[in-house]
């Protein structure tokens, strides 16, 4: 006769619930793990199955080797397709277990995407017949892993973490996928919440957590401060920048209102002065622009937030503005989308 077995308890969290509670353990490993598929096989169980027909509160849309990749934060998911079409059905899912993605980055093999409210990165690599595989998960990128961008000139993967605002700098192991090479503690961020940064012409671009956009060298793991731009107080929560042609491109968030607001200009440092374009109404936006790509000579923004769309617009050779379209334009969040959101930190 079998001993039976005994399991003591503990809490675990799944999805950011804690379900149930057992000793630690290779049973309790395995029946955590089996937890996790059934939750998310039969998540629609407990609330409607409406939410995986639309998508919620995106961060970004980019163009990566061939792929259109959406990153649809509200939903904890990644979607991708070979086409831009606004069937959700005919877009594939990249992993739909994250707590907060922001974005996506690629050296052209692996993929990196953040898995933000559980401060971990997720690694995936191309297969055939243009699908993925899960091939790591990194722990511990400092708190609240926000941006990832990938370095062609240094071949390198950088993660910002927002909240502890550290610069984590992976490149490919010999023992595995990604390895963690350099983690620096960013000072000049003064403690600030910074959501993101960029990469322009060999110089990072740090969005205005400490209330100004700061320019820094990054090779060799040197951070050395280049240039400092003092924004107006309505600014200091941005969510983006980028360049395109002669403008930089600014999105930030109004967090009283909920809303927020996209600028352009040809020099940050008149910014404060009132020297920029605002393109929020002539964008339609309604909600919160976020992360901004350029594909295919189309401008794209993620809109979030108190409306989920993705606005996009034709940019002619001189910066001239034509052709401003809505896709996924779904509006504000529906009941199933708000209750999927809980499922996870983000």
């Amino acid at each position: 006769m079998r001993r039976p077995l005994k399991v003591h308890c503990k809490e675990v969290v799944l999805g950011g619930w804690p379900v149930i509670r057992w000793k630690a353990g290779i049973l309790a490993e395995r029946i955590h793990i089996q937890l996790e598929k059934w939750i998310d096989s039969t998540s629609l169980c407990f609330f409607e199955r409406e939410w995986r027909k639309r998508i919620y509160s995106p961060t970004e849309i980019v163009f990566l080797e061939g792929l259109f990749f959406i990153v649809d934060w509200g939903h904890g998911r990644i979607l991708y397709s070979n086409e831009f079409n606004e069937n959700i059905d005919v877009w594939k899912t990249l992993s739909s277990k994250l707590a907060g993605p922001h974005s996506i980055a690629t050296d052209g093999r692996y993929y990196i995407t953040e898995d933000t409210g559980r401060h971990r990165l997720f690694v995936f690599k191309k297969t055939l017949n243009e699908s993925f595989c899960q091939v790591q998960i990194i722990p511990n990128i400092g708190c609240r892993p926000h941006r990832v961008v990938y370095s062609k000139k240094t071949e390198r993967f950088y993660v910002l973490a927002s909240e502890s605002q550290e610069m984590f700098v992976l490149g490919v192991s010999h023992k595995g996928p990604m390895a963690i090479e350099n983690i620096q503690s960013l000072s000049f961020l003064e403690n600030a919440y910074t959501r993101s940064f960029c990469i322009i012409d060999d110089a990072m671009y740090f969005v205005s957590g400490p209330g100004k956009i700061i320019v820094t060298s990054f090779e060799n793991n040197n951070y050395d401060v280049l240039a400092e731009f003092a924004l107006p107080e309505a600014m200091w929560s941005m969510n983006d920048i980028q360049k395109i042609g002669d403008y930089y491109y600014v999105s930030y968030t109004l967090p009283s209102s909920g809303e927020g607001n996209i600028i352009r200009t040809r020099n940050l440092s008149k910014i404060r002065e009132g020297e920029y374009e605002d393109l929020t109404s002539l964008l339609g936006f309604k909600g919160v622009p976020y992360h901004v790509s350029l594909i295919d000579g189309r401008l794209y923004i993620a809109e979030l937030a108190i409306y989920t769309s993705i606005v996009s617009c034709e940019l002619t050779p001189h910066g001239e503005i034509r052709d401003v379209k809505k896709h996924f334009d779904y509006g504000p969040a529906i009941a199933s989308s708000k209750k999927r959101k809980k499922l996870y930190p983000i």
